[in-house]
């Protein structure tokens, strides 16, 4: 098992979720690879009951305490890869992204956290003065591979997509579970609340700093 995928949803659009799943089950990497764990967020109906087919590897975990960071929490203590891969309920992975998340994992021992490029589908054109500021809504497109080790936000990855090694999801969990404050971080409900997914890559920049030590 080389690396676990976690989807969080909180009733979701279902063909929109369904593209997702379809998405993994194109992936280039054997499903004897990689797991799927989909965190059911309390969604009414269950997941379970609006019958979506999963990959032969994948399971469905109903989480009740509502909101992405309580989810993605439960998706992390469900999994056990080496590597885990988040994956948003309306993000369709390219066929080989599993594979490469994984050839990275190996060639690059250093690396905690990384992604990959996110491209918008519109179901109708934006104007252009929307451009400049897809950035916020977590959409990228890099021209080359981009590393760093120092704050620079233009590296981060974004939740969709995030590779995580299991090293810094567990100093994550430790050191959220003790922070009332950085568990309210995420959507929740109608809230728009979000900087989870900095939250975590700041996590890793603290644990590699302890590492050095």
């Amino acid at each position: 098992m080389q690396l676990s995928v976690v989807i969080c949803t909180w009733n979701p659009r279902e063909s929109y979720l369904r593209r997702t799943l379809s998405g993994l089950e194109a992936q280039s990497l054997p499903s004897s690879q990689w797991e799927l764990v989909v965190i059911d967020n309390n969604s009414m109906p269950s997941l379970s009951e609006r019958g979506f087919d999963l990959p032969a590897n994948g399971r469905i975990v109903r989480e009740p305490t509502p909101g992405l960071t309580a989810a993605r929490l439960r998706g992390i203590g469900e999994t056990a890869a080496p590597l885990i891969v988040f994956v948003d309920d309306d993000n369709v992975l390219a066929p080989d992204y599993l594979e490469k998340a994984s050839h990275i994992a190996q060639r690059h021992p250093m690396l905690g956290a990384w992604g990959g490029r996110s491209l918008p589908e519109f179901e109708t054109p934006p104007p252009d003065w929307m451009k400049p500021f897809w950035a916020n809504l977590a959409l990228h497109d890099f021209p080359a591979d981009r590393w760093t080790n120092q704050r620079d936000f233009s590296c981060f990855p974004c939740g969709a997509g995030m590779c995580l090694r299991r090293e810094v999801a567990t100093a994550y969990v430790e050191q959220i579970t003790r922070d009332s404050l950085r568990r309210r971080l995420g959507r929740l409900g109608s809230s728009l609340a979000s900087a989870e997914d900095v939250d975590i890559v700041l996590t890793m920049r603290e644990f590699a700093r302890l590492l050095r030590r």
